[in-house]
């Protein structure tokens, strides 16, 4: 399942995502509303078990920790599929960084798109809205 699923033409990986047993969140760009027509597509789920087997399945590949440049104390690994230009974070807890994605969502649509324009200024405002919901 995918939580607040946005999408108008779902890939076949996505629709795979839908039929699963985790629950899927979108996030990044598209979730913000700031995506382009070539942005990816960004998605974070709790650690579960069986959950890489599920990814590893699909073709995805998980990439080294010093190449994500996420900066987020939440997420433990990341997986990439090339072919579907999809990411997706395996995280502590889905409930905070659920609930720092809505806190961010607060903010100025300025402030959102500079966050998807310029990757540091993403980083340190995710880094921001974990520390203020992670008690």
């Amino acid at each position: 399942m995918i939580y607040r699923n946005k999408f108008t033409n779902e890939t076949s990986l996505i629709a795979e995502f839908e039929r699963s047993q985790f629950v899927f969140y979108l996030t990044g760009s598209r979730q913000f509303g700031t995506h382009t027509y070539d942005s990816d597509f960004d998605f974070f789920v709790g650690e579960q078990p069986n959950l890489d087997e599920f990814l590893l399945a699909l073709g995805f590949e998980l990439i080294p920790a010093e190449f994500t440049g996420y900066g987020d104390p939440l997420i433990l690994r990341v997986y990439e599929h090339w072919n579907a230009n999809v990411h997706v974070q395996v995280v502590t807890s889905a409930p905070q960084k659920l609930d720092a994605q809505e806190l961010l969502d607060t903010l100025p649509r300025n402030v959102l798109l500079a966050m998807s324009q310029n990757k540091a200024i993403g980083r340190d405002m995710w880094q921001w809205a974990i520390k203020k919901v992670v008690k």
